[in-house]
């Protein structure tokens, strides 16, 4: 069949007609990238409860709805979230997830879009995080925590002296690191006269000169004090002085004593037969040097 005239011109209309429009499809496309998911703390410490927040993206030119779903380590944190967004808009969507100590790959997955996504390659990404202890519980994760175990040694002092960075008491004596003096033996802590030995198995604790158990039973001085009475002598001294360590400026002792030296070497001369009356010698004693006394008094008067 030949076509007239007629017939071209309308097979050209048509064709120009349906030519001068744009028959462009429609884009469909929601994008996550890795700056689109972040964390309610840089620093996430073993125990927490953090918010993992996801932004997506509609870089298409057409509404979309779908779901959001986050996972850690392969495994869905939460029920899937609900998205709506315009083209070259976003939406933001968050979920609760419990941190405990480990590496963990979190997962923020675009699923069930209401429209065909024509690039499937941007609709999911994985960040790494790890989550470390907090020993001391001062919000200070141990990586980054210059005294982990928070008895205020700083770790390389801890390393330097052998004791437990992670353990505020290496021997378990109830004595912080800090303040024990012997912090890798049980049986000690302090060394109160600075000598090398613990208080425990040293006999002179305070260092006076005084073993511990004449200042307890004998002198009543105090076995963590070298100057019991605090007046500037050792309690040592002040026993080989005859003075009273637990007096302070004591004279009365020192006099006591020199009288008891008196008797005891005057006691020694009096014979034994005659030592019952020894009140008595003393008494008639005192009354020559009485006399004497006198004598030398008037005779200086005239």
């Amino acid at each position: 069949m030949k076509l007239n005239y007629l017939s071209y011109f309308w097979l050209s209309t048509i064709f120009i007609f349906l030519f001068s429009f744009n028959f462009t499809a429609a884009k469909t496309d929601l994008s996550i990238s890795e700056t689109d998911i972040t964390f309610s703390k840089s620093d996430i410490i073993d125990g927490d409860v953090i918010k993992i927040y996801a932004r997506i993206f509609n870089t298409g030119d057409t509404d979309v709805s779908g779901y959001v779903s986050f996972l850690y380590n392969g495994k869905e944190i939460a029920e899937p979230l609900a998205i709506s967004v315009k083209p070259n808009t976003y939406d933001d969507v968050f979920t609760d997830w419990k941190a405990m100590n480990g590496n963990y790959n979190i997962e923020a997955k675009i699923i069930g879009t209401s429209l065909k996504d024509d690039n499937v390659e941007d609709n999911k990404i994985t960040k790494s995080v790890f989550v470390d202890f907090d020993t001391d519980k001062d919000g200070m994760p141990d990586a980054k925590d210059e005294d982990i175990d928070g008895d205020q040694l700083l770790n390389n002092e801890e390393i330097a002296i052998g004791t437990d960075v992670k353990n505020p008491d290496t021997d378990q004596d109830t004595i912080s690191d800090k303040i024990d003096v012997f912090p890798l033996d049980k049986t000690e802590w302090r060394d109160t006269d600075h000598d090398s030995l613990g208080d425990n198995s040293d006999p002179d604790i305070d260092g006076d000169q005084l073993p511990n158990d004449q200042e307890i039973h004998t002198y009543g001085t105090n076995p963590l004090n070298i100057d019991t009475d605090g007046d500037g002598l050792w309690d040592g001294q002040e026993i080989k002085d005859d003075t009273n360590p637990t007096v302070k400026d004591d004279t009365s002792y020192k006099l006591e004593n020199t009288f008891k030296k008196l008797d005891k070497i005057a006691y020694s001369y009096i014979p034994d037969d005659y030592k019952e009356y020894k009140q008595y010698i003393y008494a008639g004693l005192g009354i020559i040097l009485f006399i004497i006394i006198l004598f030398l008094l008037r005779k200086r008067n005239k």
